[in-house]
């Protein structure tokens, strides 16, 4: 069943109460639109306060939105839009200036350019190797932009990054939600996670249904794929709406934005062409 914050067609605001309030809030707590602070004073949950107000503001300025505290008809759809489940801004963190969009790096970064990854399982939802040579095509994306260079392995080997299709709780902290809302997740590299061991492990919620076109209500894991390996590999989500980070789905793209690459170039620079040669020759004589 699909998962909704709203059951009822109309605004909410300053004053109301009821269950969809706490809905409202627990969207915008998960997501980074209130701080620690403003998340332990809430002492009614259901409640339309002034701190929720001010996390609204912040949510529809991210998006473009018009600020007006008020959970209007538009923002009732975004909010409604499928989307990445990691957040959109640290805790209680201001969001960009409106036209001045910047990708927004995470703190961590792969100490070396060549990244290995390995796939702990697939989903039925795509025939055969289907949905692995998708996600290869994803890392592609990412190694077009840069020097990077990822490396799949199997069996028993260690990888930086797992890639696997779950669902519900499963033992990260970042439970999925079920068909709707969350579509996947990905934890930034090294420091920045939530704890050890899972540095830019993706996840893709297998509840929804995964497709390579997009079309007939399925999601374009490809779109998708690119979208999380962008955590994987240390990018936030940012506010320019033409970027791969921005944080919602909204059907099949599968170009990054200038706004991507300057972002991804910042944490992995060019490598000095004498890097390249050595490591040229070490792939051709030292194995």
């Amino acid at each position: 069943m699909k998962q909704t914050i709203f059951s009822e067609e109309r605004s909410f605001q300053s004053g109301d109460e009821g269950e969809t309030i706490v809905n409202v809030r627990t969207f915008l707590d998960r997501l980074g639109y209130m701080s620690l602070a403003q998340m332990a004073a809430a002492t009614d949950r259901a409640a339309f306060d002034a701190d929720l107000e001010q996390a609204v503001i912040k949510y529809q300025r991210f998006h473009g939105l018009e600020p007006t505290g008020i959970v209007d008809e538009q923002t009732r759809r975004v909010m409604e839009t499928p989307r990445c489940g990691v957040a959109d801004l640290l805790m209680g963190q201001e969001p960009h200036t409106p036209g001045l969009a910047e990708y927004v790096l995470s703190g961590g970064k792969w100490p070396l350019y060549n990244i290995t990854y390995k796939f702990v399982n697939g989903t039925a939802d795509l025939a055969g190797d289907t949905e692995r040579n998708i996600v290869r095509q994803a890392f592609d994306v990412w190694a077009a932009v840069t020097d990077l260079e990822f490396t799949e392995v199997t069996g028993s080997s260690d990888a930086d990054i797992l890639l696997s299709w779950v669902t519900g709780d499963h033992g990260d902290g970042s439970p999925f939600d079920g068909p709707g809302h969350v579509l996947a997740h990905a934890f930034f590299p090294p420091p920045i996670n939530p704890h050890p061991g899972i540095a830019g492990d993706t996840h893709f919620d297998d509840a929804e249904t995964w497709s390579d076109t997009g079309t007939g209500g399925t999601i374009d894991l490809l779109s998708v794929a690119i979208h999380e390996l962008g955590h994987a590999l240390g990018l936030r989500h940012t506010s320019d709406s033409n970027a791969i980070m921005y944080p919602t789905y909204r059907g099949p793209n599968h170009t990054l934005g200038s706004d991507d690459i300057a972002g991804i170039r910042k944490i992995y620079p060019p490598v000095p062409w004498w890097r390249r040669l050595l490591r040229w020759i070490w792939k051709l004589f030292g194995r």
